[in-house]
């Protein structure tokens, strides 16, 4: 019965890994599941609960920080608040557009661009506006791979 519980959990933190490069699955929560199940099921012999509330805090931080990324990245190009927040709903909506790993960074850039041009902003500007939320959300992207990488990392060096 271990033995199938460890395959499982390294099947959920193989496919968490997986899914942080994929938007559409949670990748990061797919591999904090995998280390709450081991803690359940191990007890003693696993990480402490404090390690299992750290790594939810990260995981929390890591999508929080996919948000403030993307942005800050319209902000950091001059976009106005209309454009920075277009730029999280494209974000979020290119999620659910096939492919998703293309329209993670082509939704802030279309939100932003629309929204900043909704705001009265010349074609130039509002372009400027829609890279810089695509710098943000590819900031993010691989920020949450990492992030997904050291939860992993960090569980084994834990146990």
């Amino acid at each position: 019965m271990d033995l199938l519980i460890e395959i499982s959990v390294v099947f959920l933190f193989l496919m968490g890994f997986i899914g942080s490069f994929l938007p559409v699955l949670p990748g990061i929560f797919i591999v904090w599941i995998g280390i709450l199940i081991h803690r359940i099921c191990f007890q003693e012999d696993s990480v402490s609960w404090v390690i299992v509330w750290a790594t939810l805090c990260i995981c929390i931080f890591a999508k929080l920080l996919d948000l403030l990324l993307v942005y800050w990245g319209a902000k950091r190009f001059g976009a106005s608040w209309r454009g920075a927040v277009g730029a999280i709903i494209g974000g979020i909506l290119g999620i659910f557009i096939p492919p998703p790993i293309l329209w993670i960074l082509i939704g802030p850039l279309i939100g932003a661009i629309l929204l900043e041009y909704t705001n009265k902003r010349n074609i130039k500007r509002a372009s400027r506006a829609g890279i810089g939320a695509m710098v943000g959300g590819a900031v993010a992207y691989f920020s949450n791979i990492s992030l997904t990488i050291f939860i992993i990392l960090f569980f084994y060096l834990s146990i």
